[in-house]
C-alpha cells in the first residue's frame, strides 16, 4: 500500500486503458504532469493526446506576474527592519502542497488593494518545507497560516487558514491601524463587520 504523503495525485485512466499513474510527492507539479505524460505515452496511446492537452492547457495557470505579487524578504532581515522602522510584520508560512496556499496567493495576496495595504507591512513567506524550526517556533499545524507581530518582534495575533479579500483587508487594518492594542480581532470583526 502507498502511504498517502507519497501520492502528489493520482491519475486514473481506467476508461481507455485500465491503468492507475502516480507520482511521488516529491516531485513538482509539472514534473509529476509530465510523468504522466510519459506513462500515458506508453500504456495508453490512445489517451497521451489528451494528457498532452492537458498540461498545456493548465500551464499558464501556474505562471505569475511578478508586479501582481507580494515579495517575500528573508525572516530574519525582515525583523530588523522592522526593529528599525516601527511597521508590522506579517508572517506568512505556507507549504509546496497546500491547494489553499496556492489559492490565498492567486487571490487574496495578489489583489491590487490588498498589495498596497502590504506596503505597509514586512511581508515574509516562510514555507513549512524548508523551515520547520520557524514552523515549530509560531507553532504552526495548518497552512495557510499568517502570523502578525510588531516592529519590536511582539506577537500581535494569529489566523490559520485561506481568508477571502474582505476579511484579510480588515484583518490588515486592523493590525495596521493599531486597534489590537484596544480590542481583540473577535470585536474588531464584528464593529466593522
Amino acid at each position: 500500500m502507498i502511504a498517502r504523503k507519497n501520492i502528489l495525485v493520482t491519475m486514473v485512466l481506467v476508461k481507455s486503458c485500465g491503468k492507475v499513474f502516480s507520482a511521488p510527492a516529491s516531485r513538482p507539479l509539472i514534473e509529476a504532469w509530465i510523468w504522466y505524460y510519459t506513462l500515458a505515452m506508453i500504456h495508453c496511446k490512445k489517451v497521451a493526446p489528451f494528457v498532452l492537452m492537458i498540461m498545456i492547457m493548465l500551464f499558464p495557470l501556474s505562471c505569475t506576474d511578478a508586479k501582481t505579487s507580494v515579495s517575500f524578504p528573508e525572516y530574519e532581515k525582515a525583523l530588523g527592519s522592522a526593529k528599525k522602522d516601527g511597521k508590522p510584520v506579517m508572517l506568512y508560512f505556507s507549504s509546496r502542497h497546500c491547494p489553499y496556499c496556492a489559492l490565498m496567493e492567486q487571490d487574496t495576496l495578489s489583489d491590487k488593494e490588498i498589495i498596497k495595504i502590504l506596503a505597509g507591512f514586512h511581508v515574509v513567506r516562510i514555507s513549512a518545507e524548508g523551515n520547520r524550526a520557524l514552523v515549530k517556533r509560531y507553532s504552526v499545524n495548518v497552512y495557510p497560516t499568517f502570523w502578525f507581530l510588531e516592529g519590536s518582534g511582539k506577537r500581535i495575533v494569529e489566523t490559520p487558514g485561506y481568508i477571502e479579500k474582505p476579511m484579510f483587508k480588515r484583518l490588515l487594518e486592523y493590525v495596521k491601524g493599531n486597534h489590537y492594542k484596544t480590542q481583540d480581532l473577535y470585536q474588531y470583526m464584528k464593529r466593522t463587520g
